[in-house]
């Protein structure tokens, strides 16, 4: 029944129950799992639950021994009033009222549940007074636990509560509790004091060690996957062969959806919506300045050639050359002294990357290589910088020049 390309299933019809037996089974052959295992269908038990792992446990409250006799024997049929039995519990008889002393069975009890009298019902092929603990009882929510540790300690991080459907559980065929079983909340907002470190490439880099990859061992960079529903799963991309790879588990929480989204993280493998403001479900997005819900009216373009880092404020920098050289433009992180783009021994052809908690884009529109004697470049940058970080008596913001330079720095602040 389990092989996933030649399953099969083999039922016995011995009466009424069997007909959740032969959809239930039915269901693992077209590939269904029990409620909660490996889905969210745990939750939507009032939408229905044949592929719950047991049946009810009294399914004869819903259905009298009449209605068990159509389904056993066909329409007309009845329970049988020709006769009458010590114990009604003990087995099901029915005839059709055409032939009503013509009576039959299929040597089931009626279902555990089935009213046999005032104030009675079936229990275990027994007509017994109807007991409390035996009534069906939905699930309610128990009290909310407390919150776990944050996920992060800088940065934006997530801590988790759980509750329990314990309050009461369900029994004998209750429902289970509606809702998730957990909540979060964000923590640790504040800004990591150290460089700015990639939370998803931190735990790309810790599997350097171990984790193999077509029989080897690779040094594991960030990787976002095209897909956004796969974005809360930890892929990597290795530096030697740029092949990406699935590392089978879930990005932890906290990490960031996407580079694209400063805010948006994962929780439990799945991407929440975080707005600028940090409020969960929040739709607010910075503007190009990055004012939370701006207008973008607080900032200005500059450009122009320097020969100093851009200001901290400095967003959306973008770097270019005047016209065609034989160089190559390098880009250093000051912080830890690591080259983020063409350092000694890296070739300089076009590519997409992530570094620094962002993608970069380097375009080549031209296959030249530089020669050794060629050491100087004409360069141009621009960046937007905000209004009140330029003095007033500077005069040289929308001033564009040029100058030689024989390499160009350039760091992200965050």
């Amino acid at each position: 029944m389990c092989h996933p390309v030649r399953s099969c299933t083999l039922n016995h019809e011995d009466g009424f129950s069997s007909a959740f037996v032969v959809a239930h089974e039915t269901g693992h052959v077209l590939g269904m799992e029990h409620d909660g295992q490996g889905n969210r269908c745990g939750d939507e038990t009032t939408m229905g639950s044949v592929m719950a792992p047991l049946l009810p446990e009294l399914p004869g409250i819903n259905y009298s021994m009449d209605e068990q006799c159509r389904f056993d024997f066909g329409v007309g049929y009845k329970i049988c009033t020709s006769f009458r039995t010590f114990d009604p519990c003990k087995q099901l008889w029915c005839s059709h009222p055409e032939n009503p002393y013509f009576c039959k069975t299929k040597k089931g009890p009626p279902l555990d549940g089935t009213e046999c009298a005032a104030g009675k019902w079936c229990y275990k092929g027994h007509c017994m007074w109807k007991n409390p603990n035996q009534v069906k009882q939905d699930g309610a929510w128990a009290a909310w636990g407390k919150y776990g540790a944050c996920s992060r300690s800088c940065g934006t991080g997530v801590r988790i509560r759980t509750r329990q459907c314990t309050n009461p559980a369900p029994s004998n065929g209750g429902q289970d509790c509606a809702g998730i079983n957990y909540d979060y909340q964000l923590c640790n907002a504040d800004e990591c004091p150290k460089h700015f470190e990639d939370f998803r490439a931190q735990q790309c880099q810790l599997r350097n060690s171990h984790f193999e990859f077509q029989g080897t061992k690779h040094h594991w960079l960030p990787y976002e996957h095209p897909d956004p529903s796969k974005r809360c799963h930890l892929y990597c991309q290795s530096r030697e062969t740029a092949e990406a790879a699935y590392m089978k588990q879930l990005v932890h929480d906290g990490t960031r959806c996407s580079y694209k989204d400063a805010y948006s993280m994962c929780v439990r493998g799945e991407c929440v919506k975080v707005g600028c403001d940090r409020e969960i479900g929040s739709h607010k997005v910075e503007d190009k300045c990055g004012v939370c819900g701006g207008d973008n009216s607080h900032c200005r373009t500059v450009k122009g050639t320097f020969t100093r880092t851009p200001k901290k404020a400095a967003r959306h920098v973008i770097i270019q050359e005047n016209e065609a050289s034989p160089q190559i433009l390098a880009v250093k992180n000051q912080a830890t002294g690591h080259y983020i783009l063409n350092g000694k021994g890296e070739q300089a052809g076009s590519r997409n990357f992530i570094d620094l908690g962002v993608e970069w884009e380097y375009l080549v529109e031209a296959d030249i290589i530089p020669k050794d004697n060629e050491t100087r470049s004409t360069l141009m940058y621009k960046y937007i910088i905000h209004e009140d970080s330029v003095p007033i008596n500077n005069n040289n913001v929308i001033l564009e020049e040029t100058v030689s330079v024989h390499q160009v720095r350039m760091s992200k602040e965050r």
